[in-house]
Formats: C-alpha cells, structure tokens, sequence
C-alpha cells in the first residue's frame, strides 16, 4: 500500500545520498528533535510557573494561612520503652526498630542530632514534643545499654532479635 510505496521512497532516497549527506540529515534531524524537547521543556515551566503564581494570587485572596502553632500545653509523657514495647505507638515501634542498636558512636550522634533539633525550637506542638522526648528517652536507652554491655553484645543481641 501507500505506506510500503513512502518506505521504498525513503530507502531510494537514502541510497542515492552520500554518507556524509546521510550524517549532516542524521544531526539535522537530532537537532530538530532537541529544539522540540526544549520547546516541550519550556512549555511545561511556563505551565508550572502560571499554576504556581495562580496559588500565590488565591492565597492572597484568602489569607486563611495556618499559624504557626503555639505551645498550649505540654505533651503528655509516653511510657515507650525499648523493654516495654506494648506501651508504643506505631511511630514508636518503628523509630525503634529502625535505631542503629550497635554502634555507641552512631548513638551518641543519633542523641546530639535529636538533642539540637530540640534546641532549635522544632517542636512547637504537643504531638510533636512527644515525638522528639521519646527519640531522646530511647536513645538514651540504647546508649545505656552499649555501655553497659558493650558494643559486641549489642551486636549479638540484635542479630539474635533480643535488641
């Protein structure tokens, strides 16, 4: 058919040019390619950048933004505990299952992190207090446990899932 007579044509066509002819069609077609992709490219950013300026003019229109929340009161304490994970929450279970048990040092940086997080005010709201005073607890409780036990038997203990 039609289609079989324009892929004959194109054969004929290629056939009949010179292999430098073939290379300059070869980046010609490359680069009109690459003008599209650009042009496609800066389509969507365009796109992008209107549905973002049409966010920042509703959000002006409606300045219901959320404060930043203040500490009403203060988090309740949590009962987690490494030795007692029935007490946990889900979040608990995982920060804990998820904590390098082995590594003193790993621990102690663990410890200085959550610590500097603290100090820098991150936890504004009771929920998040309670977050951040269990990762401290239970950090402690595993740098206790090194230190106490040692880092080998840690290390054994957590393979033999006791940790």
């Amino acid at each position: 058919g039609v289609a079989h007579a324009a892929h004959e044509a194109a054969d004929a066509m290629l056939a009949s040019m010179t292999p430098a002819e073939r290379e300059a069609m070869n980046i010609k077609m490359r680069q009109e390619e690459a003008a599209r992709q650009e042009a496609a490219r800066q389509k969507a950013a365009k796109e992008a950048e209107a549905r973002a300026a049409a966010r920042r003019a509703l959000a002006k229109q409606n300045p219901k933004a959320k404060p930043i929340p203040q500490i009403v009161k203060e988090a309740p304490e949590s009962s987690c505990s490494m030795w007692d994970r029935q007490k946990c929450n889900h979040f608990e279970r995982q920060f804990i299952f998820n904590q390098r048990k082995d590594s003193l040092k790993k621990a102690q940086d663990e410890l200085n992190h959550w610590e500097s997080e603290i100090a820098r005010g991150v936890t504004q709201t009771p929920h998040g207090q309670m977050r951040y005073s269990t990762m401290v607890r239970i950090v402690k409780e595993i740098i206790e446990y090194i230190q106490t036990h040692g880092e080998e038997k840690a290390k054994q203990d957590l393979k033999n899932k006791e940790l």
